[in-house]
């Protein structure tokens, strides 16, 4: 096989890859339609569970609804972790949010991770 046919199918593939690849993320995007945010608040959450790093995350169990959030995203990195005590309260955001093409409601707790890492140095 020569190497410029050799090209041509290594670039065959690739396009192909591509293209199914597009074709899925669209897929989903028919499927579930856009991202529609129904309702912020902040609310007052209570630290149940320390996921140190790599990558920082908090269980938080909302104080008024007892809702736990399991592997809530701090920050990919956060050298101040360790400052932080079990059951202490924050106030963080809690997004209510949905797809326009799905019934189907979400909740999420939003943390703004640099501030927060930046909060607990000593």
């Amino acid at each position: 096989m020569s190497e410029d046919k050799a090209i041509d199918i290594v670039l065959i593939v690739f396009f192909c890859f591509i293209f199914t690849v597009a074709g899925f993320v669209f897929y989903g995007m028919y499927q579930q339609g856009n991202l529609v945010v129904l309702n912020t608040e902040y609310r007052q959450y209570e630290v149940v569970g320390i996921n140190p790093p790599k990558h920082f995350r908090l269980d938080l169990k909302d104080v008024k609804t007892n809702r736990i959030y399991e592997n809530v995203s701090v920050s990919k990195h956060c050298n101040n972790w360790r400052n932080l005590p079990m059951h202490s309260l924050f106030l963080f955001k809690e997004v209510t949010y949905k797809y326009s093409k799905k019934p189907e409601v979400y909740k999420d707790v939003e943390i703004d991770g640099p501030r927060f890492c930046s909060s607990l140095a000593k």
